[in-house]
């Protein structure tokens, strides 16, 4: 399943009318980033919950997100991008993703098909190796961002192939969820 960015409703009888973008490239393309906060949100939720039908939206969007990678794992800003596009990477999308499906893992151990949390642990860790490989400031080099080549608005031209705070905070999580996949988030105990 894709995501959009906003959804609008008639607010006297909550009828849907329609799905829109505001950071992504078309209302009917699917915004990186929104997508991978959808799929830790969804995993979230069903980790405070408990409802099942929050896993099950959570590994939809997982699935779409993975459909859509480019070679490297690391998806263009808008996941309607592939390889030789041209379009600009964002690596905080793929960070998200990364904890995100992490998330998954761990809660779906029993609900998740095993070859389908196999392939999720196969995809996210290529997409952590492209991250630290390919995504990250040289050793040598004047940055002050853990993450590069992140897009926080392409069709306003603003934060386009720069690090940024959330991919900072994703990574450094991602990292950590790496190193302790039983790790627990904050989010998770606050419910």
């Amino acid at each position: 399943s894709s995501t959009f960015h906003t959804f609008w409703w008639d607010p006297l009888t909550g009828v849907p009318l329609r799905g829109t973008t505001a950071q992504g490239y078309s209302d009917d393309s699917c915004w990186a980033r929104g997508q991978a906060w959808g799929i830790y949100g969804f995993a979230l939720a069903y980790a405070t919950d408990g409802d099942e039908s929050l896993l099950r939206a959570s590994e939809r969007l997982a699935d779409y997100f993975i459909d859509h990678l480019p070679a490297d794992n690391v998806p263009y800003w808008d996941l309607v991008f592939s390889d030789g596009s041209g379009q600009p990477r964002d690596a905080s999308s793929g960070a998200i993703a990364y904890c995100a499906l992490a998330l998954l893992q761990r809660l779906g151990r029993d609900a998740i098909a095993a070859d389908k949390l196999s392939h999720y642990r196969t995809v996210s860790r290529s997409m952590l190796a492209s991250l630290a490989e390919h995504y990250t400031p040289v050793s040598n080099g004047v940055c002050d961002a853990l993450l590069l080549h992140s897009v926080y608005d392409m069709p306003q031209l603003v934060g386009v192939d720069e690090g940024c705070l959330w991919g900072d905070y994703f990574y450094l999580e991602a990292l950590v969820r790496d190193a302790q996949p039983d790790w627990v988030s904050y989010w998770e105990t606050t419910a």
